[in-house]
């Protein structure tokens, strides 16, 4: 039987403030954190992910850790409501922000919504809406609620605020990319409707808002005049506001313009790495006794998967992925792909690959499995581990981190 492994409520105190901060001085620093300094005076690193933590105990009820020895946080919650099924609908419903200081947990809540809804924990600032943005790295954890009982939206929600890519009366030639801009929530959808020497009608739910959803080909379009008109449709039925424009598509062919000469890119050379972990419970240990979430016991397997990309513009090269794993675990011999870096006879790390080179987006996945070992029985064990890539262009950084607990309270 197979469970992703996250921490729960079921971590005692004592565990969530029990973490090295060693273990994240080489990680790359992220904005949002505030510190204090060390003896020599020089800030730690405050890497943001690999220090904070979150899960909810109830809808409207998380709870955030800050596992950091040092380093302060500006952490959040806000409420979204949920319009539909698309995700880029979403309008903030309410937020809160604190500063979380190092070794604190804290719980936050928020008021609902009445309808279906999104709460959002995450690190760093609010997201006003989540059209074509989203919190990404910066999301601890997030809840769903209400199902599909959406919000309803009216005719106060929104309004279209005006044409783009056209103007009253243009004369059109090749192509064109027309558009309506919105103030305000965003609609079910919003209808175009073209008359003239050819009619279309085309909907679009997605900002931007674009008639026939990309730039438009005049080459077959009839030459003459043309109304297009744009509707605001709150919810399936609910017809608001419209605007209309005119304009003339005409055959004769404009100037060809002189192209600009493409600018040079500047190279970037950076890396992600993600370490994901999945534990396989030794079912064969024959005590009849279920594992809680997010604790492993000795015999259980952990799959470790690491996932590599380059996220600049440039190859990296000599590209080198380490992993040591914790001494409470050894290597039980599956690895895909084969490591260049064999763990010890013993079982002991590290463990690692080798990759030539590595393309822009490129991304490679490796998994090995790990056995936590029967020596540890009896003895409270926090079993941490994180990866470093290093290639000649980045240097060396580092993953985030997981952390299992075998808690020998459970064997009894």
């Amino acid at each position: 039987m197979q469970w992703s492994m996250r921490l729960r409520s079921l971590c005692i105190p004592a565990l969530l403030t029990f973490m090295i901060a060693g273990l994240f001085a080489l990680m790359a620093r992220q904005p949002h954190a505030s510190f204090a300094q060390d003896s020599e005076g020089s800030p730690p690193d405050c890497p943001g992910l690999g220090d904070l933590g979150a899960w909810f105990s109830a809808d409207n009820e998380v709870v955030i850790i800050n596992r950091s020895s040092v380093c302060t946080y500006e952490v959040g919650t806000a409420v979204y409501q949920k319009f539909d099924a698309v995700t880029d609908h979403q309008v903030l419903f309410a937020s809160q922000s604190d500063q979380l200081p190092p070794n604190t947990q804290r719980t936050y809540r928020q008021t609902l919504t009445t309808c279906a809804g999104q709460m959002s924990a995450f690190f760093g600032p609010v997201l006003p809406n989540l059209m074509n943005q989203r919190y990404q790295e910066r999301l601890l954890a997030a809840n769903h609620y209400g199902g599909t009982n959406y919000c309803l939206r009216n005719c106060d929600s929104g309004h279209l605020l005006g044409w783009v890519g056209v103007s009253q009366n243009a004369v059109l030639q090749h192509s064109a990319r027309i558009g309506m801009k919105i103030t305000g929530a965003p609609p079910w959808q919003i209808e175009f409707r073209l008359t003239g020497p050819m009619t279309k009608t085309h909907i679009e739910q997605i900002d931007p808002y674009l008639f026939t959803g990309n730039t438009w080909n005049l080459s077959t379009v009839p030459a003459g005049d043309y109304t297009l008109k744009a509707s605001y449709i709150a919810n399936q039925g609910i017809r608001c506001d419209s605007k209309t424009i005119q304009f003339k598509v005409a055959s004769a062919p404009l100037p060809t313009p002189t192209p600009s000469p493409t600018p040079t890119p500047v190279p970037v050379y950076r890396a992600r790495i993600v370490l994901n972990s999945l534990v396989i419970w030794d079912v064969n240990r024959g005590d009849q006794l279920n594992n809680f979430d997010g604790f492993v016991r000795p015999g259980d397997t952990i799959s470790y998967t690491l996932a590599i990309q380059n996220t600049g513009n440039m190859p990296l090269s000599n590209v080198q992925i380490v992993d040591p794993f914790s001494a409470a675990t050894s290597f039980n011999g599956l690895s895909w792909p084969a490591p260049q870096i064999q763990p010890s006879p013993n079982g002991s790390g590290p463990i690692g690959w080798q990759i030539p080179l590595l393309q822009p987006n490129q991304r490679i996945n490796v998994t090995f499995q790990v056995i936590v070992k029967e020596s540890i029985r009896g003895t409270y064990t926090q079993i941490i581990n994180n990866a470093s890539f290093s290639s000649n262009e980045t240097g060396q950084q580092w993953s985030n981190t997981t952390e299992h607990i075998y808690n020998p309270d459970f064997d009894r």
